[in-house]
C-alpha cells in the first residue's frame, strides 16, 4: 500500500513537469498569406498581440554565442519587446549555406503559436507550431527544413497569471502524503 501511495505521489508531480518538456512539431500550412504580423496570426488563430521577425538574412543584427558546436554551426542570439513581451531566440546558422535553420525561444508572457516560413523562393508554405501558454519553444524550423525567411508570433497580452488550483495543491498534498509515510514508518 506504502509503496502504491508514494508511487502515486510521484507521478502527481513528475506528469505536469514532463510535459511541459515536450517538444512540439510544426504543422505545415501552405494557405496563410504573406502580410503584416497581425494578418498572418489572424489566419491561424485570435490572438491580441502579435510580432514578425523578417531579417533572418543578416547576422549582423544577432549576437554570437561563445560554444562549441558541430562544425559548419554558429549559433546566434536576438531579443526583442512587444506590447510587454519580451521575446528571446537562440538561433543556429549553418555557415556555408549562409542560413538560420532552426531557433529556440524564450518570452515573459505565454505565447500561443508561432509561424516559421521558408527562405525559399519556391516555398510558400509555414510550419505553424501551437501552444498552451507555454513561456518557451525548441527546435522550430521551417518546411522542409529550409532556411528561415521570417518568424510571427502570436499571444494573448501579457497577464498576471494566478496558478491554477492544483499546481499548487499537488505538490503540497504530494509532501504532506509524504510527510505521513514517514512518519508511520517511525511509528
Amino acid at each position: 500500500m506504502k509503496k502504491i501511495l508514494t508511487t502515486i505521489l510521484v507521478l502527481a508531480i513528475i506528469m505536469p513537469l514532463a510535459s511541459a518538456m515536450a517538444v512540439p512539431s510544426g504543422t505545415p500550412n501552405c494557405d496563410i498569406d504573406t502580410g503584416n504580423a497581425e494578418s498572418e496570426i489572424g489566419q491561424v488563430g485570435t490572438y491580441t498581440s502579435a510580432y514578425k521577425l523578417e531579417d533572418w538574412n543578416s547576422v549582423d543584427n544577432w549576437t554570437p554565442v561563445l560554444g562549441n558546436y558541430p562544425e559548419g554551426t554558429q549559433v546566434y542570439t536576438r531579443s526583442f519587446t512587444e506590447d510587454g513581451n519580451t521575446i528571446t531566440i537562440k538561433a543556429y546558422y549553418n555557415t556555408e549555406e549562409k542560413e538560420f535553420y532552426y531557433f529556440d525561444w524564450t518570452s515573459t508572457c505565454p505565447l500561443g503559436v508561432v509561424l516559421v516560413k521558408a527562405g525559399s523562393p519556391t516555398s510558400a508554405c509555414y510550419n505553424v507550431y501551437t501552444y498552451d501558454d507555454e513561456t518557451s519553444g525548441f527546435y522550430l524550423e521551417a518546411v522542409d527544413y529550409k532556411g528561415i525567411s521570417h518568424t510571427t508570433f502570436g499571444w494573448d497580452r501579457c497577464q498576471n497569471n494566478v496558478p491554477e488550483f492544483p499546481t499548487i495543491a499537488l505538490p503540497i498534498a504530494a509532501i504532506i502524503g509524504l510527510a505521513f509515510i514517514m512518519q508511520r514508518r517511525k511509528e
